[in-house]
C-alpha cells in the first residue's frame, strides 16, 4: 500500500524491486509461494501479533477489546489498524492528524511532573508516625508478602489515625481484588508497605480548538491517482483509489478498498470499511466485521 516513490513526502525513494527480493529469497521461495502473497502473509502475522499484544491488556484484565476504538498512533500504525481492529472486533478506528509524531506531540503537551522517592520496606501493622516522617501526602506502594505489588493512595487523614494503616490496607485489598479477583488478597500472607511515592504536578495551559465546519461528504477533490494493492480479502491485485490526507476536509467520506497518503504516513482503508474526517482532520474508520 505504500507508495515507493512518496514515502516521506517524495524525500526518500524506496526500492520495490530490491523488497521483492528480499521477500522473494527470503520467505517466498523457501515456502513456495509468489512474492505477493509472501508479503500479504506477512503483514497478516505481523497484524495478527499486534491484536494480541492488545488482547493482553484488555481480555487477560477482563475488557472486552470489542467495546473500545483502536486509536492509531505512529507512522505505520494506520497501514495494519483497520485489519487488527477488525481482528480484535473493535467497530471505531481513529487515525489523529498527528500520527506519526502523536508520541513527541504528547511529550510536548504534557504537565510538568517532579516526583520523589523513598524506599522504606516495612510490615503491617505500619508504624504511621515512622510514614508521616518520609513526608508521604499522595501515593504509597503496598504489597502482599508474595512479592505483587500495587500503588495504592495514601491521604493526609490516613497518617493521623492509629490504626497501623489499616484504612489503606483496606484500600489495598479492593484495588487487589479489583484486578486479580475476589479472595484473591490473603490478608494473612501478609502485607507490606515498600516506597513512598509523591508526584508534584504543574498543569500546562493547553489550546482549545474549535472543530472546523463540516463541508460535505465528496471526497473527489483530494483523489490524487490509482494504483494497484494486495488485498488478502480478493486473492491479488486490485486497483485502489488514492486520496491525499492533506486535501481531505472534514465531513469527507470514503469507502474501502482504499488508500489514504500523508506525507509522514498511510492508510489502508480495507475492503468493506468507511473512512470519514472529523472536525479535527482525524481520520476516523468505521470497521464491519
Amino acid at each position: 500500500g505504500i507508495d515507493p516513490a512518496n514515502f516521506l513526502g517524495g524525500r526518500m525513494r524506496l526500492s520495490l524491486d530490491r523488497a521483492l527480493e528480499a521477500v522473494r529469497s527470503r520467505v517466498a521461495d523457501p515456502l513456495g509461494l509468489e512474492p505477493d502473497v509472501a508479503a500479504a502473509r506477512i503483514v497478516d502475522i505481523v497484524n495478527s501479533q499486534m491484536a494480541d499484544l492488545i488482547r493482553r491488556v484488555t481480555i487477560e484484565r477482563g475488557l472486552d477489546p470489542a467495546g473500545f476504538s483502536v486509536f492509531a498512533y505512529g507512522g505505520a500504525a494506520g497501514m495494519h489498524a483497520g485489519a487488527y481492529a477488525r481482528k480484535l472486533g473493535c467497530g471505531h478506528v481513529v487515525v489523529p492528524r498527528a500520527a506519526a509524531v502523536f508520541s513527541a506531540f504528547g511529550i510536548g503537551m504534557s504537565d510538568v511532573k517532579r516526583v520523589a522517592i523513598v524506599s522504606d520496606p516495612s510490615r503491617a501493622p505500619f508504624d504511621l508516625a515512622r510514614w508521616r516522617g518520609t513526608g508521604v501526602l499522595s501515593d504509597h506502594h503496598v504489597r502482599r508478602r508474595d512479592g505483587v505489588a500495587l500503588r495504592v493512595p495514601v491521604e493526609a487523614g490516613d497518617l493521623n489515625l492509629d490504626d497501623g494503616g489499616e484504612r489503606v490496607i483496606d484500600r489495598f485489598t479492593a484495588r487487589y481484588e479489583s484486578k486479580y479477583g475476589a479472595g484473591t488478597a490473603y490478608r494473612k500472607a501478609g502485607v507490606e508497605a515498600m516506597t513512598f511515592v509523591v508526584e508534584g504536578v504543574a498543569g500546562m495551559p493547553l489550546p482549545q480548538p474549535e472543530p472546523l465546519e463540516d463541508e460535505g461528504s465528496e471526497p473527489v477533490a483530494a483523489l490524487s491517482g490509482r494504483r494497484p494493492v494486495y488485498l488478502p480479502e480478493s486473492g491479488g491485485l486490485e486497483t485502489v483509489d488514492v486520496y491525499s490526507a492533506e486535501a481531505l476536509r472534514p465531513g469527507n467520506e470514503l469507502n474501502g478498498p482504499a488508500v489514504v497518503e500523508a506525507e509522514d504516513t498511510t492508510v489502508l482503508v480495507p475492503p468493506g470499511q468507511r473512512l470519514w474526517v472529523d472536525g479535527f482532520l482525524n481520520l476516523r474508520m468505521e470497521v464491519r466485521a
